[in-house]
């Protein structure tokens, strides 16, 4: 529901409109949109009287308030591969601690 409402930020998303692309084909209770935008709305530590993330516009839709901005994929199969390099060689020192750490509890376990 939130992507659906980031995509026009700003401005009322109609909740037939919502109902379709969160719920197709499939008939969900009534509430059921108030009951996600409330979960989105404690998320955000929004509320319904002091609506500062999801505005609700009466018996018509929502519509996201927040600042939206977008992080674009990279264009290329290599950069992507670069960057998920970067990704696990910075996590490196955590997995060897933890390898080492599992190594020795293996090795205090099986010599007793």
């Amino acid at each position: 529901m939130l992507l659906i409402l980031a995509e026009t930020p700003g401005k009322v998303v109609r909740h037939e409109v919502i109902l379709d692309k969160v719920w197709p084909d499939v008939k969900v209770a009534p509430n059921a949109l108030q009951r996600c935008i409330a979960q989105l709305r404690k998320a955000f530590q929004d509320n319904a009287k002091k609506q500062h993330t999801i505005v609700t516009q009466p018996k018509v839709g929502y519509a996201l308030i927040a600042d939206v901005k977008q992080h674009s994929e990279p264009t290329t199969t290599e950069q992507r591969d670069s960057e998920i390099k970067i990704r696990l060689f910075s996590n490196l020192p955590a997995i060897a601690t933890f390898t080492t750490a599992l190594v020795l509890l293996a090795l205090i376990y099986f010599s007793q």
